[in-house]
């Protein structure tokens, strides 16, 4: 199975070191995995397996999809479990 990884922007913009995980093929195509990097223990923690965006879902129509929103539940809880964590902050 082939995936694809990348830093998630609007979380390092607020200094967070989030970044995700997609599976580009089969049945886990529909998840992202997001996991923070903790570069003081060089560890990766994986915070939330949530599912993508639908291109026909309505915004805010299903709270289970994600689509990296600042405002949305699952962001918050992201956030407020890094910094609960302590972990290192980019700059």
């Amino acid at each position: 199975m082939w995936f694809n990884c990348k830093a998630i922007v609007c979380f390092h913009d607020q200094g967070y070191n989030v970044s995700r995980i997609q599976p580009l093929a089969g049945r886990l195509r529909k998840y992202r995995i997001l996991y923070a990097y903790e570069k003081r223990r060089n560890e990766l923690h994986f915070l939330a397996v949530v599912l993508r965006t639908s291109t026909a879902a309505q915004p805010g129509s299903d709270r289970r999809q994600y689509n990296y929103e600042p405002n949305h539940p699952i962001s918050k809880r992201l956030r407020d479990e890094y910094d609960e964590r302590e972990f290192a902050r980019v700059r």
